[in-house]
């Protein structure tokens, strides 16, 4: 099964991974091409005659961003201390380097 999102073929099923990670790229927002293609029919078949590739800003999605939200405990943060705190910037910080490769 092959599925085109966004100028991109995906292979497979989506996993977990990158449900998460287009999840998270739409929450941020991302850079996406738009490509536009013309072709012309002539004796010997059809050919390209124009392309066009725009690349466009898709800015972040609030529901992504509330989704996203809704798995983080708002109050947990509010009984850490400032070094568990900074242990778990660190952690989420090394789960989207690790999402977003």
């Amino acid at each position: 099964m092959t599925i085109k999102t966004g100028g991109q073929k995906v292979k497979g099923k989506p996993n977990e991974k990158k449900l998460k990670r287009a999840l998270l790229q739409r929450a941020l927002g991302f850079y996406g091409e738009d490509i536009s293609e013309e072709y012309e029919t002539g004796d010997e078949g059809e050919r390209m005659v124009k392309r066009k590739i725009n690349r466009k800003f898709y800015p972040p999605d609030l529901s992504a961003v509330r989704e996203l939200l809704g798995k983080v405990e708002p109050a947990s943060a509010e009984t850490m201390s400032d070094e568990d705190l900074e242990r778990e910037r660190e952690r989420l910080l090394a789960e989207l380097r690790e999402e977003l490769k």
